[in-house]
């Protein structure tokens, strides 16, 4: 099937001048071992939100990023050691937040 193509081709120029969190990434390495890691990457994309309070997201590729933090756990450990705790608190919320969840969607007992 031969392409087709457009003699008056059209140009959209658009500015997406916020960043959101579009997901994070879990991903376990050598689970259930003495060498077990968790990786998280977190992506974020460009986007406006809109008067209704959606969100439009760009649909370029150049406008999703993503931060990895290979072994959450050893980033915890090494900020402790240095004083700080905010790491530490993140990870402590998140696993509270997911049992709770759980506990409540019947999940977990």
């Amino acid at each position: 099937m031969a392409l087709i193509t457009s003699e008056n081709p059209k140009t959209i120029s658009k500015t997406y001048s916020n960043w959101w969190l579009l997901r994070i990434e879990g991903n376990t390495i050598n689970a259930n071992t003495t060498e077990q890691t968790f990786g998280i990457t977190f992506v974020f994309i460009r986007g406006n939100r809109l008067e209704n309070g959606t969100w439009e997201l760009s649909p370029f590729a150049e406008d999703v990023k993503g931060l990895q933090i290979e072994d959450v756990f050893s980033l915890a450990t090494s900020e402790a050691a240095n004083g700080n705790m905010s790491v530490a608190e993140v990870l402590e919320g998140i696993i509270t937040l997911s049992a709770t969840l759980a506990k409540l969607n019947g999940v977990i007992d």
